[in-house]
């Protein structure tokens, strides 16, 4: 039965979902980008229980339920997204209040800052560890 949600969703997270459907236990601590969708289509929870991580050569971004974070490790990047907001190392955005992402709030929200950047650095160990093994 399809399902809507105004959770952000993306195809990582199939994976997860797929493996929770069929009766697959995942519990062997493999990084999994993705999320188990099933509690948002039994409306068991509205938003995701962690960002969705990207990289692309020295950029990475989480996009979460209420904020984004950028990360131009080498500010090669030209433009913002929209072209309207500056570029920066570091850069938060918060897509329920400026779904154009054309105020960087990383300085007014340190705290949503530092919990993002934790969490990418997580992500992005979980990756290192996994081609290491």
């Amino acid at each position: 039965m399809p399902f809507e949600t105004n959770v952000p969703c993306v195809s990582s997270d199939f994976f997860s979902t797929i493996a929770e459907a069929v009766g697959l236990n995942l519990d062997d601590h493999r990084p999994l980008d993705g999320i188990c969708l099933m509690p948002l289509s039994r409306q068991q929870t509205d938003e995701r229980s962690r960002s969705i991580p990207f990289q692309f050569e020295t950029q990475a971004a989480l996009s979460g339920n209420q904020f984004k974070l950028l990360n131009n490790s080498a500010v090669r990047r030209l433009s913002s997204d929209n072209g309207a907001a500056e570029v920066a190392v570091w850069e938060l955005y918060n897509l329920i209040k400026d779904s154009g992402e054309t105020i960087n709030i990383a300085a007014e929200q340190p705290k949503v800052l530092s919990s993002m950047q934790a969490e990418r650095t997580a992500w992005q160990d979980s990756l290192r560890n996994t081609l290491a093994e």
